[in-house]
């Protein structure tokens, strides 16, 4: 395949996926890695406090992490607390939170996660036209996911450079239509 990108649209997914919704998919891929990221995060600063910014977690949530650390109780457990929380309500806005700029850059152990991700968006989610044909490889790929219902309906994409697997993974670029 010649270097290029790929744009994912709802309905490409969709066909490509046989009606698999791309958000159950991505959902999965956070479920399965949770103990991953958990033990990604190793302090709680900036994660948390990130979080409780965005109002993805309560700021009784937040206290109680606080209070969890006081109680030496480790910080892993902690996070993998605060994640579950984040899985009931998930979508896009956790996905950007969860592997924004600072965090990749406070918690490199976080990449191999964020490249599972890649993988997972690229390996999962054929890369199809919907007429069936394969469609050109390019160095960025996209995917847009439909969040709401209705009236209510948001499109978020997120976008990275394409890369070989040995290669350092890219970064997320969030859209809203």
């Amino acid at each position: 395949m010649a270097a290029g990108s790929w744009d994912l649209t709802p309905r490409t997914v969709t066909d490509a996926q046989g009606a698999e919704d791309p958000m159950k998919i991505v959902l999965k891929c956070f479920r399965e890695r949770k103990v991953l990221i958990s033990y990604a995060i190793k302090k709680s600063f900036p994660f948390l406090e990130a979080l409780r910014d965005r109002e993805l977690i309560t700021n009784k949530m937040y206290e109680d992490c606080q209070e969890s650390f006081k109680s030496l109780i480790p910080v892993s457990q902690v996070i993998y607390k605060v994640l579950n929380e984040l899985e009931k309500k998930f979508d896009m806005e956790v996905l950007e939170a969860l592997f924004s700029e600072i965090n990749r850059m406070e918690y490199p152990d976080l990449m191999n996660v964020y490249k599972d991700f890649q993988n997972v968006i690229q390996e999962k989610l054929c890369l199809q036209d919907s007429d069936g044909e394969e469609r050109e490889e390019r160095p960025n790929t996209q995917l847009w996911l439909e969040e709401g219902t209705g009236g209510n309906s948001v499109s978020r994409g997120l976008t990275w450079p394409h890369s070989e697997p040995s290669s350092p993974g890219g970064q997320f670029l969030w859209a809203r239509a």
